[in-house]
């Protein structure tokens, strides 16, 4: 029989399969239970930090939104607005700073500019 782990613990163990079974409720609260008494192995709080998202890493930021931002550009500068409006306008709308919204608009127009050439090759080609 192959040896266990040092630190096993099976009622993690019986709460991952209640979890499988959609029993997310009754899993939680004995989880804090568990916690609150504060001898829960290293099993037992992994699994809280998997139930209560407790995330690692940098935390999320919001979507990129470099399409919205770029089209956004296109529209305000048609309009006749000049580049220092249109990124303090951009940059209050999406809650990005300025420096962000104008690399947004930079790598928006090189991704059109490329896509533009690659319609007069094919248009060249037929």
């Amino acid at each position: 029989m192959p040896k266990l782990s040092d630190i096993f613990c099976l009622e993690t163990v019986k709460l991952r399969e209640m979890l499988t079974e959609g029993r997310h409720a009754e899993v939680k609260d004995r989880v804090v239970e568990v916690l609150a008494t504060g001898r829960a192995l290293p099993p037992m709080q992994k699994l809280a930090a998997v139930l209560f998202g407790a995330g690692r890493g940098r935390p999320a930021t919001g979507k990129f939104k470099l399409y919205d931002i770029g089209r956004d550009a296109e529209e305000l500068a048609a309009r006749g607005i000049a580049r220092k409006d249109i990124l303090s306008t951009l940059a209050e709308r999406y809650s990005r700073s300025e420096k962000h919204v104008d690399s947004c608009i930079v790598e928006y127009n090189k991704a059109i500019d490329a896509m533009r050439e690659d319609e007069a090759e094919r248009e060249a080609e037929k």
